[in-house]
């Protein structure tokens, strides 16, 4: 130890137990590696891209593909075999094989990664400007609104099987309620989630969950909430909506007073 750096018993301060300003500190959350690994690959199995009973790919492939050391990579594959998600048998024939997704949401919401934390603190921010919004939208909106969302619903339809297709009209579906609230900083706070939304999107993970059915649903039944403009069903709607999201990337439903 370097004997010019003071000691905690050589502080002539406060002691900690004294100062009161010591507790507004909280703990240092340190970004793993292993845990974005953990993301990617839970978010390849419950999107389907590796099934129950499939291996995955060689440990040294999927290292290299995803950038990582080989044990940063043990290290995720070591988690995900503590919660049931996959098993793993060592030698020639051995390999990673996919178990359950029954543990997933504990799993996700145990993660600390950089890109977990950028995914919450995006669907915190999501929670109450697009509740306002929706709230705004029901009182403003017009039939030729409802018009627009209900070619937006169908349009959804059209494209199940589609990510790509069926997210871009799910995004506008919420663009033009945003835009029927007519209040623009509202509609610049939908731009930045849904552009940043999109960048993690794209970046982290491999399948991008969408249950296209559920997501169908939701929009029907918003869209429904904002004709009858009743206050407490478009509150519902939103938080189901919203939830189901939550629920995919957080492992849990956000909640809020």
């Amino acid at each position: 130890m370097d004997p010019t750096i003071p000691t905690a018993t050589s502080d002539p301060g406060l002691e900690p137990a004294d100062d009161e300003r010591l507790r507004r500190f909280r703990p240092v959350q340190l970004r793993r590696a292993a845990d974005e690994v953990v993301a990617v690959l839970v978010d390849a199995v419950r999107g389907g891209l590796y099934s129950v009973g499939e291996q995955l790919p060689r440990e040294r492939d999927l290292a290299a593909q995803l950038g990582v050391s080989r044990t940063v990579l043990r290290q995720a594959i070591y988690a995900l075999e503590q919660a049931g998600v996959v098993s793993v048998k060592r030698g020639n024939q051995g390999g990673i094989t996919v178990e359950s997704v029954a543990n997933v949401p504990h799993v996700l919401s145990e993660l600390h990664s950089h890109t977990q934390t950028t995914v919450r603190t995006l669907l915190e921010m999501r929670r109450p400007v697009e509740l306002q919004a929706a709230l705004l939208a029901g009182e403003r909106g017009v039939p030729a609104d409802w018009v627009r969302l209900d070619q937006l619903v169908r349009a959804l339809q059209e494209h199940v099987g589609d990510s790509d297709e069926f997210l871009a009209a799910d995004v506008q579906f919420h663009f033009t309620i945003a835009q029927m609230a007519a209040n623009e900083p509202l509609l610049s706070c939908m731009r930045t989630f849904f552009n940043e939304w999109l960048a993690i999107r794209t970046a982290q993970f491999p399948v991008g969950h969408v249950d296209f059915d559920a997501a169908i649903r939701n929009q029907r039944d918003m869209l429904e909430a904002l004709k009858s403009r009743e206050r407490a069903w478009i509150v519902r709607s939103m938080d189901e909506h919203l939830g189901a999201l939550e629920e995919i990337y957080l492992g849990h439903r956000l909640s809020f007073p």
